[in-house]
């Protein structure tokens, strides 16, 4: 079980959380480490668990038929991480969570914190308002490939991390915006002529 002090210093959610939903939510989390390469949830996985990052990059992606990896989400600290599937539709997953650097996240174990979550009208709230928020992600990352060209992706990617550029190889960054490696160290060239 994990004290209220160990949390609160990863997470900014005083107005949010009373000390009584730590205690509750306490005996269903625990801190776990992740070493680059490791898989956080496989797909295939019914674990319903949910991680906020402390610490790394968590990307995730599926397998095309040929094998190739195909990278849709990059979460990093501050963020959730979780299978929409497992947690919403109780189906198994369809991707692959994966550590792309040391990763530190404090884990809830959703399948049996859910009973208590369900009894309690606070948390049951904030439960909800977690679980919008990833799906609005979701929505405005369909958005970003409707309405914005490649470069624009990227541009719009760098401006809300900027660090992500130094941390997440090509390969991975290339396969989220759509497009080849070849292509996105074009964008880089060009962008860089733009600044100079």
């Amino acid at each position: 079980m994990i004290d209220i002090n160990e949390i609160s210093s990863y997470l900014d959610l005083s107005d949010k959380l009373t000390p009584a939903d730590y205690v509750s939510l306490g005996k269903f989390t625990k801190v776990k480490g992740l070493r680059p390469g490791d898989i956080y949830i496989a797909e295939g996985s019914s674990q319903q668990k949910i991680g906020f990052i402390t610490q790394g990059i968590l990307r995730t992606y599926f397998l095309e038929p040929g094998g190739d990896e195909i990278t849709i989400m990059l979460r990093c600290e501050n963020q959730i991480i979780a299978s929409i599937d497992s947690i919403l539709l109780q189906q198994p997953s369809r991707f692959y969570y994966e550590a792309i650097e040391p990763v530190i996240l404090i884990e809830l174990d959703y399948q049996h914190a859910k009973a208590c979550i369900d009894r309690d009208v606070h948390l049951a709230a904030l439960r909800h308002e977690v679980l919008v928020g990833l799906l609005l992600q979701t929505v405005d990352r369909l958005e970003d490939f409707m309405l914005l060209n490649p470069e624009e992706r990227y541009i719009r990617l760098i401006a809300q991390r900027p660090y992500i550029a130094n941390r997440v190889p090509d390969k991975f960054l290339s396969t989220m915006l759509g497009i080849t490696p070849v292509s996105l160290s074009r964008i880089k060239k060009r962008l860089k002529k733009k600044d100079s």
